[in-house]
């Protein structure tokens, strides 16, 4: 994501110097038009077809490292179902590239396929509610209205998954379709814990997605 990041900036960067120095070769164009018009449209030429090739160069690195990162091969570790009373509620499903899971282990595929209706605010209060029973209470404030802001409402059969890059930048798919991201290496450790760390209130689930 970082490497993403930067090219992003860089493109920006190229289309903004581009838009800078555009007035001052339309003075030189028009000073030196009278002496050698063919010349300065040679210039003006040579200009644009610079310009198109970073912006092409930039494109095509940008859409390259997306699909390889889209085209991670991920292996399952392990998958569980959260009931709660006499209802089901979510199947989890855990991926890695290596089928096995170690704190601090990235990329990670972490998917969510829901079994009944919630609307984005109840998920998001549920895992503050999470987090606070692992420890973790300050995360509510944090990342409360951010995740209000990338999750949808959820309809019976919908699939919320986090995908995780080798440095740990979080992005979020609804029915694996992108929605939203989040720049922070630590988020997806917090964010795995509710499930995966050793305080869950679902030790059961925990133990059915690390694979034992």
């Amino acid at each position: 994501m970082a490497v993403l990041a930067r090219l992003r900036c860089a493109l920006v960067y190229s289309v903004y110097c581009y838009s800078f120095y555009k007035p001052k070769n339309q003075v030189i164009h028009q000073s030196l038009i009278a002496h050698n018009s063919h010349f300065v449209t040679l210039l003006i030429d040579s200009r644009e077809l610079i310009l198109k090739f970073l912006l092409k160069a930039v494109t095509f690195y940008l859409l390259t490292t997306s699909i390889v990162l889209a085209n991670t091969q991920f292996n399952k570790v392990g998958e569980a179902r959260m009931e709660y009373l006499f209802w089901d509620v979510y199947d989890a499903v855990l991926f890695t590239s290596s089928g096995n899971y170690s704190a601090g282990t990235h990329p990670i595929k972490f998917k969510l396929t829901y079994l009944r209706d919630f609307e984005a605010k109840e998920i998001v209060k549920a895992t503050n509610e999470q987090w606070e029973h692992i420890g973790k209470k300050e995360l509510a404030d944090k990342y409360d209205s951010k995740l209000l802001s990338i999750w949808p409402d959820i309809r019976q059969g919908d699939s919320l998954t986090l995908v995780t890059n080798e440095q740990g930048m979080s992005t979020f798919y609804h029915n694996d379709e992108k929605i939203g991201e989040i720049n922070e290496p630590q988020f997806s450790s917090d964010f795995l814990a509710i499930w995966l760390d050793e305080k869950t209130s679902e030790p059961k689930l925990r133990k059915q997605l690390l694979g034992n």
